[in-house]
């Protein structure tokens, strides 16, 4: 049966590969940061948990999980996990957002939304790099428009309209881990879609905590991804 859509909401898809507790950790704290950031009736959470080694808890029995999807051994592959999550959503917008991000505002969905609603962007990203205090409050004094193009972004998190990801044909199959993101950049492109950023949502990002982990864990399948999927972008 076809995914009933509902206008409005927002999925918000996120993937986890913990090899270490301390991993596991930071996954359920940025889980916890949604469940405290985000209006509850504004979108659901979509866990795709890989191959991952300790449990996922919610010990304060807090936490807000609309769908937890356990994949076992062998590895699907980051993006395949990040397709298998959107093909469960029932969102009008799909947020990827990875496990070691942190929302830390209460209009952060809102805000992202906004460019989408309004037919800004077809995908928006936020502001993700560190600041001093002063650069904040030049941010916070910002309009919507005028907040456009002025923030720095990696990946780590991007909103877009399901419409948008379905002429993408969704993140690249051929792509198990490292590259994705990039080759994302270049759909949006390659179908004349407008990837934009804003300095109206701010967040924290670790940066790299899977593909660290897998580097560190698994230099053998991480330096035969990192060959094959280079070989693949380049040609």
């Amino acid at each position: 049966m076809a995914t009933k859509i509902k206008k409005g909401l927002t999925s918000i898809i996120m993937i986890m590969y913990d090899q270490t507790q301390t991993s596991r950790h930071v996954s359920m704290a940025a889980v916890a940061a949604i469940t405290r950031y985000t209006n509850p009736k504004d979108y659901e959470l979509i866990l795709v948990d890989c191959c991952s080694k300790y449990p996922f808890r919610d010990d304060y029995h807090v936490l807000k999980v609309d769908k937890f999807i356990e994949k076992k051994a062998p590895d699907i592959g980051y993006y395949p996990a990040m397709n298998l999550g959107a093909s469960k959503a029932k969102g009008e917008y799909l947020c990827f957002i990875e496990n070691d991000l942190f929302v830390n505002s209460l209009n952060w969905l809102q805000t992202l939304r906004w460019y989408l609603e309004n037919n800004k962007m077809d995908a928006v990203m936020p502001h993700q790099i560190p600041n001093t205090y002063n650069q904040i409050m030049e941010f916070e004094s910002m309009d919507y428009e005028g907040a456009i193009g002025k923030a720095a972004t990696e990946q780590g998190l991007v909103m877009i309209t399901r419409k948008a990801f379905k002429e993408i044909g969704g993140w690249d199959k051929k792509l198990k881990a490292g590259y994705g993101w990039k080759r994302f950049y270049q759909q949006l492109g390659e179908n004349k879609l407008r990837l934009g950023n804003t300095a109206k949502c701010i967040v924290t990002h670790i940066t790299g905590m899977t593909y660290y982990d897998t580097m560190e864990f698994d230099l053998e399948k991480f330096e035969k991804n990192s060959k094959t999927e280079g070989d693949y972008l380049n040609g």
